[in-house]
């Protein structure tokens, strides 16, 4: 018990030390991981928004038809069957004039006085809203069904259809992931180099140490977990400056939530992680452990 404590006192004794070695640039590392983690968060905030309007869009119409006043029930009819036949097509609804404004009437709420007085002449026009089967959900398919609809009528005056697509949101996260990445390995350089400049500023000292039997766990443990106080204070600090501002600008767009706790937890121990794995080789490097 008193080993430990003694073992976990040096410890924290020695890391206390070399970050204070390293100076400017173990200052500059918790600036490099607390800008990383900010950017990783943002992104992060932007992907999980991303997937809740591309999820909603499953559940919802992604393509919507406008008719024309002049279409009679026999051809509505035909319409609708023809286009429920597409392989593409999970559902259709069909949207009347008198639905329409009701719809708007709900959207506008307290403003929905201004368009009381339509209500005589609906400008609004009868639509069929279309659900279609989420591996059509690519943008390709989706302008594909569009036009498949479009020739069926010329009682069609619009097809519109959703653009924010799940290849899309793939392609989204795949500049995500390689932004993080590019970033992460920026805060492995960064802290290596921190460690780098320790080992450099403390070598006579490590030298003294060898010379006298110390291990090599004993010398090189408090430069590992160096790297890995760099990295979790940088990302922690990231993390709370993100809701900081988050918070700041969150009455303005109140239908946003910050990230996860689960994907907070993730985040700062993915910087623990990259502290403690770009300490290690240079520690067996120029440490000689």
């Amino acid at each position: 018990m008193n080993f430990s404590y003694l073992a976990m006192a040096y410890i924290l004794e020695e890391t206390i030390s070399n970050i204070r070695h390293g100076g400017v640039v173990s200052i500059l590392s918790v600036i490099i991981i607390t800008l990383t983690t900010m950017i990783v968060a943002g992104l992060t905030l932007l992907h999980n928004t991303i997937r809740r309007d591309v999820d909603a869009i499953k559940s919802s119409a992604a393509i919507i038809v406008f008719l024309s006043d002049t279409i009679n029930q026999s051809e509505k009819e035909r319409l609708i069957e023809d286009i429920s036949g597409l392989k593409s097509v999970k559902k259709v609804v069909y949207i009347s004039k008198i639905q329409a404004l009701e719809r708007s009437n709900q959207i506008f709420g307290e403003f929905s006085n201004i368009i009381q007085g339509l209500a005589a002449v609906n400008p609004l026009p009868a639509s069929i809203e279309i659900q279609v089967e989420e591996q059509y959900l690519k943008l390709r398919d989706l302008e594909i069904t569009a036009n498949q609809i479009q020739q069926m009528s010329k009682q069609i005056e619009e097809v519109s259809y959703e653009t924010l697509t799940s290849s899309f949101v793939n392609q989204a996260e795949i500049g995500i992931l390689g932004l993080g990445i590019i970033m992460s390995v920026a805060s492995i350089v960064i802290i290596a180099f921190s460690i780098v400049l320790t080992v450099y500023f403390r070598r006579e000292e490590i030298e003294i140490l060898r010379l006298v039997g110390a291990s090599s766990w004993y010398i090189g443990i408090p430069l590992v977990v160096q790297g890995g106080f760099l990295g979790g204070f940088g990302s922690l600090m990231g993390v709370c400056l993100s809701f900081i501002i988050f918070q700041s600008f969150n009455h303005q767009f109140e239908v946003l939530s910050f990230i996860s706790m689960r994907q907070t937890f993730l985040i700062v121990f993915s910087g623990i992680f990259l502290g403690l794995l770009s300490s290690i080789l240079p520690t067996l490097k120029y440490a000689n452990v």
